[in-house]
């Protein structure tokens, strides 16, 4: 048996298991429960599963995994719970509060009524110290010494978790946070002590608080969980360092992940985007829109003529963390989102959900709130059979009789039409969310192929592709592990970025360079520690340019830093990149360099996945079971073929409407619409409609 590669996402629904063989391709895929209360348990009764089906023991599996990538939780879920650790920020004397302040923007410039989430700070715990830097580096007022004693004293009387250290223009020069840093570990040892100047030293003094801030409120829960994945695999037989995917759609491992822990937030949603850029190659489309549907929520991505886009900041429940992560729209409408009727009479869609325990109503684990999965089972579009591993077990009755009393009957409602007014809300809220990463920032969603997965996704899919004018999507096979089978194909990635103080008029281009070489460096040292060779390592050059009067930058790629003309280079690609957002250009203009960033990346070698025997096609369900399924529009239930995925072998075309039925999603062909099963195994959905 040949070394294999292993895939681990943990959603809070379910935990999704990817075994593949590195010589055949072979693929083993399966999904467990996620256990909330310790989540290594389900994590290692997924991977005893896995290995069970080669007739061996997880240890065994293990012990011939030549990589090991999970996608975590853990640290989203500290922020949405708001369950990480009691953390102190030290600033400099008078800017203790600029983490409270924020930017005096809202959300909605029409609610200034709803207030700001909790400080992750609370003001007590926030003090300054006596310093001050300038903007170029110079000390205008020296670290005293013992203003640095009593605000370490007044945190550790406070039983602070983790030291958040962000002093004002520290990322001009670190030296007085290095001090403070160095201070703490004598003082607090055994306490997290990140600071700005490496977390994010670039300016802006908010950004740089939040997220040094969040990364400290992060820390001592991601290292607990870490450290004991890492213990719990080597004790199993892993013999590979195991990876965890970022925010930024790279991986690493624990050991750095621990040092930049805010990274992980976003950790989950990375990974399908990955996953998605591979079966974009498989389809031939390099325009992506791709939609991953899980059990709480739902995770949107885009990928642009092969590249991902990337964005400088998110919010995360609120809180700014201004960390490089992929361009990720999450919103909270997965299969375990509920359905409840507010106080004025309107039908809601979300965003709590159900989650792993007790999940939908009909899992019949204890569930009392209706879902869209549950929507879905009385529309007819999902079957009754037993899956996940045989742990989940569906049950109907219950969820009728559920969406009857808490829908229908508030409403006036009949079952069918409560369970359809569910799903079309579900639906808005995913159009409205592709609309956002495609239609607002400059691209036209008919350009693009929707890749549509999670366990979720496929049931959802077609009505998406009617309402934005896609003509063709794309469900892989194993479209319920999506994010999982993405983690194998996760390449190493480490980002690096420097404040600059320029333009790209009175800039030398030698200054712009010499930053570059600096952090390629920092890069090419610090990937050979991790076992990387320097000819192994990819550089991707990028600027974060505005226009002169302009708050934000756009990050504008710089393909080739040796070129005769590199700051007219970027020149032009950012008035491209200007006008494609915003509709409009100025030529004339004076352009701000912000900051320079290297994003250094190893490439992960592509599985072998070889293409199916073109065997015993099926190309017409007119020998399939059949089921009445309710469509989106007003009339009574049709006809659908129901098939088995096993069924289907590559070359077969079939019509809707049409349910194919895989172990752990089911795709729906509408009536009108074509799906073929290309020469993997995979199936291309065609709306031949509109």
């Amino acid at each position: 048996m040949g070394t294999v590669r292993i895939g681990v996402d943990v959603g809070g629904t379910f935990a999704d298991v990817v075994v593949a063989d590195e010589s055949t391709g072979e693929l083993i895929s399966l999904k467990v429960p996620t256990t909330p209360d310790n989540l290594l348990e389900g994590i290692f009764r997924g991977l005893a599963k896995a290995a069970g089906r080669w007739s061996e023991r997880a240890p065994d599996l293990l012990e011939r995994a030549s990589s090991f990538v999970h996608g975590t939780t853990v640290c989203t879920n500290l922020m949405v719970q708001r369950a990480g650790a009691k953390v102190g920020l030290i600033a400099t004397e008078g800017f203790r509060d600029s983490l409270a302040l924020r930017r005096g923007a809202r959300e909605s410039v029409w609610d200034m009524r709803t207030p700001n989430p909790p400080d992750l700070v609370p003001r007590h715990l926030r003090v300054g110290v006596r310093e001050r830097m300038d903007c170029f580096g110079e000390p205008l007022v020296p670290l005293d010494g013992q203003s640095v004693e009593d605000a370490l004293g007044h945190l550790k009387a406070y039983g602070v978790e983790a030291v958040a250290v962000c002093l004002f223009n520290a990322y001009a020069d670190s030296r007085h946070e290095l001090a403070v840093k160095e201070r703490a570990g004598a003082m607090m040892p055994g306490v997290p002590v990140l600071i700005s100047s490496e977390v994010l030293p670039v300016a802006g003094e908010y950004e740089r608080a939040s997220t040094t801030a969040i990364h400290a409120y992060v820390a001592p829960g991601a290292a607990s969980y870490l450290n004991a994945l890492d213990a719990e695999l080597k004790s199993q037989g892993l013999r590979a360092k195991p990876l965890i995917i970022q925010g930024n759609g790279g991986v690493l491992d624990p050991e750095r992940s621990v040092r930049r822990p805010g990274m992980l937030v976003l950790s989950g949603p990375a990974a399908a985007t990955a996953a998605g850029l591979q079966y974009g190659k498989a389809v031939g489309d390099l325009n992506l829109l791709i939609l991953d549907m899980g059990g709480t929520s739902c995770d949107l991505s885009v990928v642009v003529n092969g590249r991902i886009p990337t964005a400088d900041g998110v919010e995360v429940e609120g809180y700014h963390l201004a960390t490089s992560s992929l361009e990720v729209k999450t919103i909270g409408t997965g299969g375990g989102t509920i359905a409840f009727v507010d106080p004025g009479g309107m039908l809601c869609v979300g965003p709590r959900g159900s989650g792993a325990d007790p999940g939908p109503v009909c899992y019949g684990r204890g569930g009392e709130e209706p879902t869209v999965t549950d929507a879905n089972l009385i529309l007819g579009r999902l079957g009754t059979d037993d899956f996940a591993e045989g742990e989940i077990s569906i049950d109907r009755e219950r969820a009728e009789a559920v969406i009857r009393q808490k829908i229908a009957e508030p409403l006036s409602l009949s079952p069918i039409e409560a369970a359809r007014a569910i799903v079309r809300i579900a639906n808005q809220n995913m159009i409205s969310a592709l609309e956002m990463i495609s239609l607002e920032k400059g691209r036209d969603p008919r350009d693009f192929t929707l890749i549509a997965a999670g366990g979720a996704g496929p049931l959802h899919a077609s009505a998406l592709a009617e309402a934005l004018g896609i003509r063709r999507v794309y469900v892989p096979r194993q479209a319920a592990v999506f994010s999982a089978l993405g983690l194998l194909h996760a390449d190493l990635r480490q980002d690096y970025v420097q404040s600059f103080n320029g333009d790209l008029v009175t800039t030398p281009p030698e200054e712009l360079k010499s930053v570059f070489r600096r952090l390629t460096a920092s890069a090419r040292e610090e990937f050979l520690e991790m076992g990387v060779r320097a000819e192994d390592v990819e550089m991707e050059l990028e600027a974060d340019l505005r226009y002169r009067g302009q708050h934000w930058g756009i990050p504008v790629t710089l393909p080739d830093l040796e070129s005769p003309e590199p700051l007219g280079t970027l020149a032009a690609a950012f008035h491209e990149r200007h006008e494609a957002l915003y509709g409009h250009q100025d030529p004339s203009g004076v352009i701000d360099v912000l900051s320079l960033r290297v994003i250094a990346i190893a490439r992960t070698p592509a599985l072998a996945v070889g293409a199916q025997a073109d065997a015993q096609a099926v190309s017409s369900a007119g020998s399939a079971d059949r089921r009445e399924v309710s469509l989106d529009a007003p009339g009574p239930p049709i006809s659908a073929a129901v098939v088995k995925g096993s069924a289907l072998k590559p070359g077969a075309r079939l019509s809707g409407p049409l349910l194919i039925e895989e172990p752990a999603t089911t795709l729906w062909v509408t009536p009108g619409d074509a799906v073929e099963v290309d020469a993997h195994g995979n199936y291309l959905l065609l709306k031949e409609k509109g």
